[in-house]
């Protein structure tokens, strides 16, 4: 009982001292106390905190499966919304070729494919980039996605083919 406590006011202090408290608690990797935390009156997960970055966008870079799942199924997270670079959790998802991630991602109603970076990079770039076939054939099953965006560098994700497997990915589009 009294770990119990510690942790409820542990955690208002982080609520009251604002988004970079439940970052704390993102970062520990710790699915009861992100539960915990998600109850407390007054947490605004679409706050920004470092370079624009949500706790969600923290825990889809470090790799935490079971944090995102969470933060994406049981609270208010705009999993759209991007940081300073542009990047929202399913870029990095796709860059850092976090398979599980990008999946939990892609099968929320709410996810925008398109979204590009301010380089002009998306999702479906990175998963070409990666020859991530999970992932791609995943973002392009989307009836809005748009095979046709172009980078900085006027690129598609297309350009990006490396494998026989991706380029059959392509060709049956």
């Amino acid at each position: 009982m009294k770990s119990l406590l510690l942790l409820i006011i542990l955690l208002t202090q982080s609520v009251i001292a604002g988004t970079s408290g439940f970052y704390n608690i993102v970062s520990q990797n710790d699915p009861w106390k992100v539960r915990a935390a998600l109850r407390l009156p007054g947490l605004d997960l679409n706050q920004t905190g470092t370079k624009g970055s949500t706790p969600l966008f923290l825990a889809a870079t470090k790799g935490y499966t079971e944090i995102v799942d969470i933060i994406v199924n049981e609270s208010w997270a705009d999993i759209n919304l991007q940081n300073d670079y542009g990047f929202n959790p399913l870029l990095i998802a796709a860059k850092l070729d976090r398979t599980n991630i990008a999946i939990l991602l892609l099968t929320q109603d709410e996810i925008d494919p398109n979204i590009q970076s301010n380089k002009g990079m998306s999702s479906l770039m990175f998963a070409v980039m990666r020859n991530n076939i999970k992932i791609a054939s995943m973002i392009t099953e989307f009836d809005s996605i748009d095979l046709n965006l172009v980078n900085d560098q006027g690129l598609r994700a297309y350009d990006y083919i490396r494998s026989a497997e991706m380029k059959a990915l392509f060709t049956s589009l």
